[in-house]
Parts: structure tokens; C-alpha cells; sequence
């Protein structure tokens, strides 16, 4: 009897337990989501930076040597001009 009685004082706190369980599980699953998607987003963007870093040394290298041929012509312009 007196363990009925206890029981049925327990269900409701029971039932809220288990609705702030359910609760606090949701907001763990998209925390656990969004973390995935910046994750994602994460590697994304590294490898968006390297690509970057690989072109950025790409325009270099062709700023270089196109700088070097103007030097070049420059040069012999000052040349012929001295003739």
C-alpha cells in the first residue's frame, strides 16, 4: 500500500524527469549537429585557403617574371639607344 502510494507520488516527477531528458537530449543532438557542420565548414575553408595560398604564389611567380622581361627589355632598349 505504501509503496503504491509512493509510486504514484514519484509518476509525475518521473514524467518531468523524463521530459527534461528529452529535452536536454534534442538540444544536445543539434549541438552535436551544428558542431558536424562547422566542422565541415572548417576543413572547407582550409582547404579553400590553400588553393588560395597556391594561386596567390602562382600570380607571384608570373608577376616575377614578367617583371624580369620589362628589366630585360628595358635594357636592351638602353642598349640601342646608346648605339
Amino acid at each position: 500500500m505504501l509503496r503504491s502510494v509512493i509510486q504514484e507520488e514519484l509518476n509525475p516527477i518521473r514524467k518531468e524527469i523524463a521530459q527534461e531528458f528529452q529535452q536536454v537530449t534534442g538540444r544536445l543532438d543539434r549541438l552535436e549537429t551544428g558542431q558536424k557542420e562547422l566542422e565541415k565548414g572548417q576543413k572547407q575553408l582550409q582547404k579553400d585557403i590553400k588553393s588560395i595560398k597556391t594561386e596567390l604564389y602562382a600570380v607571384r611567380q608570373d608577376v616575377s617574371r614578367f617583371w624580369n622581361r620589362i628589366s630585360n627589355m628595358k635594357d636592351k632598349v638602353a642598349q640601342l639607344v646608346q648605339n
